[in-house]
C-alpha cells in the first residue's frame, strides 16, 4: 500500500475511521510508511471491516493516532457514537487501546450502552486480539477493577507475575476465610457449600493462576441485584483490583480460553458495566 492508496482508503472511510499523526506541532502528514510501522500490511479498510463485522449491526467508528517516528499508536473504538469536530469527542461507549513497545494495553472499556452488550464486547475483544496478534504483538494487558475483577478473569486474563497472583489470592481469601463456610461481599455475608469452600481454598493456595478460571465457574446464584445475578464466583472477584495479562499465543491455555469465550457470540443478558459477564 502506497501513499495514494492509503489516502484513497481514508477518504472512502471518512466519518467511519479517522487517522492522524501524533505531532505536537500539528504539521505532520500521515504517510504509508508510518502506517506500516504499526499495522504492517493490514490496511485501514481491513481494520474497519473486522470491527464492523463484530458490531452486530451497530454503528462502529474508529480513531487511530500513530506515532510520528515510532511504531506506537492509540486506537479508540466508538460504539454507536457520532464524530464531532475534527475528531470524536468522549464516547459514551467503546474501547481504548495503546500500542507501545511491542505490547498492547486496554486503557478504557465501556459497552454498557450497547443493546447487546455481551456479544458486542466479545466480538470487539476477539477482533482486537486478532489484530494485535497479526502485527506481532505478544501480550494484551489491562487493569481489572470493579466488575472487571470478575469479567476479565472470565475472558481468560490472569495476573502476570507470582507476586501479583499471590496478592489476588490474598484478596479472595479475605472474602472466603478458611473453613468459615461463608463469603463476605459488599458488607454482606452469604453461606457457601463445603464443595464451594474447598474449591475456593484450592484456588487461593494454587501456585499457578490458570486455576483462576475455576473461580468464574462457581455459578450458584447467591442473590439478584437489579438484572444481575450475583454468583459465588462473582462475589469472590467483583471489586478486586489486579494487573491482568493475556498472552497472544496459540496453544497458551489462557489464550485458548479467551478464543473459546469470545467465539461464543450468544448474549445471555447484559454484563457488568464495561465488559461482558
Amino acid at each position: 500500500m502506497d501513499d495514494h492508496e492509503l489516502s484513497a482508503q481514508l477518504k472512502e472511510l471518512d466519518g467511519k475511521l479517522r487517522v492522524r499523526v501524533n505531532d505536537p506541532g500539528k504539521t505532520a502528514i500521515l504517510d504509508a510508511q508510518q502506517w506500516k510501522n504499526v499495522f504492517h500490511d493490514i490496511t485501514p479498510a481491513e481494520i474497519y471491516r473486522r470491527f464492523a463485522g463484530a458490531a452486530g449491526g451497530n454503528e462502529v467508528k474508529l480513531n487511530i493516532t500513530i506515532g510520528r517516528d515510532t511504531p506506537n499508536a492509540t486506537i479508540n473504538l466508538f460504539h454507536n457514537h457520532e464524530f464531532t469536530g475534527d475528531l470524536a469527542s468522549k464516547a459514551k461507549s467503546g474501547l481504548d487501546f495503546i500500542i507501545s513497545d511491542g505490547s498492547a494495553r486496554l486503557v478504557g472499556a465501556d459497552l454498557s450502552a450497547a443493546p447487546t452488550g455481551q456479544s458486542v464486547a466479545k466480538g470487539y475483544m476477539r477482533e482486537s486480539a486478532k489484530l494485535f496478534k497479526d502485527i506481532d504483538i505478544k501480550e494484551l494487558t489491562l487493569f481489572a477493577e470493579r466488575t472487571g475483577g470478575y469479567a476479565w478473569a472470565k475472558y481468560g486474563f490472569q495476573p502476570p507475575t507470582p507476586d501479583r497472583w499471590h496478592s489476588l489470592q490474598d484478596d479472595i481469601a479475605r472474602r472466603v476465610p478458611t473453613g468459615a463456610g461463608r463469603i463476605y461481599f459488599q458488607d454482606r455475608v452469604y453461606d457457601i457449600t463445603p464443595s464451594e469452600q474447598a474449591a475456593i481454598q484450592a484456588i487461593t493456595t494454587a501456585k499457578h493462576p490458570d486455576t483462576l478460571k475455576h473461580l468464574t465457574m462457581l455459578n450458584r446464584v447467591l442473590f439478584t441485584e437489579g438484572d444481575q445475578e450475583i454468583t459465588v464466583g462473582k462475589a469472590a472477584l467483583i471489586g478486586t483490583k489486579w494487573e491482568a495479562s493475556l498472552p497472544l499465543e496459540d496453544g497458551n491455555p489462557a489464550y485458548e480460553r479467551f478464543k473459546a469465550y469470545t467465539d461464543d457470540g450468544l448474549a445471555r443478558g447484559r454484563g457488568p458495566r464495561g465488559v461482558a459477564a
